[in-house]
């Protein structure tokens, strides 16, 4: 499948560095066995990885601009017919066209009417607004980072990682003890996982989510979902720490060859 990759500095003014933006995308080098398109526009950097699938013609052309606004998108839409008849499109309008019209009538309410499997990013620069959505199963991965004059988006954390990230454990216990937060950490602290079914928009500099369905019941539980991480996260320390791959708490990423990030906290011990 393809990928997508975004950045958007806050002040919609500082232009993106370009060295950087590029080592970035090499981390995504992996979906884009039909090459990698994409550009900057000042304070807005976007691309798009096209894995060759087939179905995936539609989507050709990526990053779509239309004026100043953006768009990516991975993954289909099982109600594009239905779409474009509501929004008065020609049956066979392409998706960036079908996104354009639904968002210039809609706004970031058009993620609700998306059905299929997909992640969206859309820019509109001239309200200086980003919206990311999600499809309600969460077929397709979308991921995050928010720092104090920038957000990162991406398909995968691969391509947010900076060297020294560390891993979070609470998500990992979290996730098999399947209570996963909704709109919480990936499985790297600072990195955080837009929920199946999420649209968070970044307006004024200012974050706000929504669900578009409600969260599925849990089943009946003796102990709360954070008694339940907790209890899990220890659980999995003592097994790390049997097997001598675990040295303490707060575990940073394995550095890089030829980095100077601190040794991994995940280590066998001598």
């Amino acid at each position: 499948m393809g990928a997508i990759l975004g950045q958007v500095n806050l002040d919609w003014c500082k232009p993106v560095q370009p060295e950087e933006f590029a080592a970035r995308c090499k981390q995504l080098a992996h979906r884009a066995n039909n090459g990698r398109k994409g550009f900057i526009n000042e304070a807005v950097a976007l691309a798009w990885f096209d894995a060759g699938v087939p179905h995936d013609a539609t989507l050709q052309g990526q990053p779509w601009l239309d004026r100043e606004l953006f768009v990516l998108f991975d993954g289909w839409l099982s109600n594009r017919a239905a779409l474009c008849k509501a929004l008065d499109l020609p049956a066979e309008s392409r998706i960036h066209a079908l996104i354009v019209a639904g968002w210039r009538r809609l706004g970031e309410k058009l993620i609700s009417k998306l059905e299929g499997g997909f992640a969206i990013a859309i820019v509109d620069r001239a309200a200086r607004t980003l919206v990311l959505g999600r499809d309600v199963l969460g077929m397709r991965q979308l991921v995050y980072r928010k720092t104090a004059d920038t957000i990162m988006f991406a398909s995968e954390e691969s391509a947010l990682l900076n060297p020294g990230d560390r891993l979070s454990t609470k998500a990992i216990a979290g996730y098999f003890a399947n209570c996963p937060s909704e709109y919480g950490e990936s499985f790297f602290a600072g990195i955080q996982t837009v929920a199946p079914g999420g649209v968070l928009v970044l307006r004024n500099q200012q974050l706000s989510s929504v669900r578009n369905l409600p969260p599925f019941t849990s089943l009946p539980s003796k102990i709360s979902d954070a008694d339940a991480i907790a209890q899990f996260q220890s659980l999995m320390h003592q097994a790390l720490f049997r097997r001598g791959l675990y040295a303490g708490p707060g575990a940073q990423l394995p550095a890089a060859q030829g980095s100077s990030t601190p040794h991994s906290r995940y280590r066998r011990r001598s």
